[in-house]
C-alpha cells in the first residue's frame, strides 16, 4: 500500500537545510538532517543532488550518529535525494519538493479538503510517498511535522481527506511506528 502526506510551505517561511536542521533539534525530535556540503546547509532546502556527496562531517551528533570522528571525510550514497539521520543510520524517505509555479491547482486541492489557506507563487509543496519501509516513514514524519510547526507549513492527504496544522502535526507524531524492526517484519 503507498500513500502520499503533503506541506505546503509558504515561500517567506521556506527554511535553509540548517534551520530545519535546528527545528529538529528544537522540537526534541531523534532524526536530523544528513550531512551535506556547506554552501547546501545555507542554501533554501533543496533535495540534496545525486551525484555521490563527499563531505567531511562538522557536527558531534552527525559524527557520533554515523560513527566517525569529527573532522573525518564521509561520502554519502548517490541515489539519495533528503537523506535523514534516524537512530544512528541514514535514511533516504521519499520526499518530493515542488516549487509552486502556479497557485490555483493545489489551492483548489486545500480548497476541497475545506481549508481555505492561500497560496503563492514561490511556496514550497513538499510530499512524502509511504511505502513499507517504517524508518523512512518515521524519519519523514519528524521533517513533515518540523516543516509544520516550526515553518507555518499546512498538512494534508487527500486519501483520508484529512488536513490541518498542529491537529494534522499530532496525527502525525500519533502514527509513528513504535517498533520499526517489529513492523520491518510484517512486511517481510
Amino acid at each position: 500500500m503507498s500513500f502520499d502526506i503533503n506541506v505546503h510551505v509558504p515561500g517567506h517561511t521556506w527554511p535553509t537545510a540548517r534551520q530545519l536542521d535546528a527545528a529538529l533539534v528544537e522540537l526534541r525530535f531523534p532524526a536530523r538532517l544528513g550531512d551535506r556540503g556547506a554552501d547546501l546547509w545555507e542554501s533554501p532546502l533543496a533535495p540534496v543532488p545525486l551525484e555521490p556527496i563527499i563531505t567531511t562531517i562538522t557536527d558531534q551528533q552527525h559524527a557520533r550518529l554515523l560513527g566517525v570522528e569529527v573532522g573525518a571525510p564521509y561520502s554519502m550514497p548517490n541515489e539519495m535525494v533528503m537523506p535523514v539521520l534516524l537512530d544512528g543510520d541514514i535514511r533516504d524517505p521519499d520526499f518530493g519538493i515542488q516549487s509552486i509555479d502556479e497557485p490555483s491547482e493545489l489551492a483548489e486541492q486545500m480548497a476541497e479538503l475545506g481549508a481555505a489557506r492561500p497560496v503563492a507563487v514561490g511556496d514550497r509543496l513538499v510530499w512524502f510517498s509511504h511505502h513499507t519501509d517504517p524508518w523512512n516513514y518515521n524519519a519523514a514524519m519528524y521533517v513533515l511535522v518540523a516543516l509544520i510547526r516550526s515553518f507555518d507549513g499546512f498538512g494534508f492527504e487527500l486519501q483520508g481527506m484529512s488536513c490541518g496544522r498542529e491537529d494534522f502535526a499530532s496525527e502525525l507524531l500519533d502514527s509513528l511506528y513504535p517498533d520499526p524492526a517489529e513492523a520491518a517484519r510484517v512486511y517481510d
